[in-house]
């Protein structure tokens, strides 16, 4: 993709619909979106959990930690308000699958 703003719109689009089927929401940051756009040709949207042993930390920990050191965005359960997962970004797809862990 040759534009930043269409590889943004494709990072949120994929990432909320992702987000949302498994019941829970991207924490907005559009700064953290305008930079992960720029680092990627062909953004593949990932998601991860976070170990239960580190859901006990402030959001805020969590989101700062993530933010800075890895680029991924936080999703938060509307429910309880908690980080309990995220979201990165290849800049490709490759052969081996991601798959949610049991």
């Amino acid at each position: 993709m040759l534009r930043p703003e269409e590889r943004a719109e494709a990072i949120w689009n994929d990432a909320t619909q992702q987000a949302f089927a498994r019941g829970l929401e991207v924490v907005e940051d559009k700064g953290l979106l305008a930079e992960v756009a720029g680092l990627v040709e062909w953004p593949v949207v990932l998601l991860g959990a976070i170990d239960e042993a580190f859901l006990g930390l402030p959001a805020e920990v969590l989101q700062t930690s993530m933010k800075e050191h890895q680029k991924f965005f936080s999703l938060k359960n509307p429910k309880s308000g908690r980080i309990e997962g995220y979201v990165t970004v290849a800049n490709r797809e490759t052969s081996d699958r991601w798959r949610d862990d049991p």
